[in-house]
């Protein structure tokens, strides 16, 4: 005795293709709702992203990031480096702060910027970084 299997209003045997819609079509829902996905300019607006370089000019020194509100900031070692910069507290050196050698990147999620310091080993050398504000 063969038993006919239905799955959701149809058979085995007889699938249906999946829906695909046309380029200019927007996608739609199983009840016909258009499906509309935000732009990422409305995910992160512009103003909500920050970017800026910071360099210690003396090898030794620290230099306090500026005061910027954020959500998390990207910190970059610039490629151009030929020692090691340090991030940091008020007391960062080369001893207990973060190395980051040329090219490498960290990501903190953080509430204000002024909170990092940077020093570094050989100077006018230092990151640029990326902050999210929104």
């Amino acid at each position: 005795m063969v038993q006919e299997v239905r799955y959701r209003g149809w058979s085995r045997g007889a699938e249906r293709k999946p829906y695909r819609p046309a380029p200019d079509e927007l996608p739609i829902t199983e009840l016909g709702v258009p499906i509309v996905a935000p732009s990422l300019k409305e995910l992160i607006p512009a103003e909500a992203v920050w970017t800026d370089h910071l360099a210690v000019p003396v090898a030794g020194d620290r230099v306090r990031f500026p005061s910027v509100p954020c959500r998390s900031v990207s910190i970059r070692a610039l490629a151009a480096n030929t020692g090691e910069v340090y991030l940091g507290c008020v007391f960062v050196n080369a001893a207990n702060g973060f190395p980051l050698a040329a090219g490498d990147t960290l990501n903190i999620a953080i509430d204000n910027t002024e909170r990092l310091y940077l020093g570094a080993a050989v100077n006018g050398e230092g990151v640029a970084f990326l902050v999210v504000t929104g």
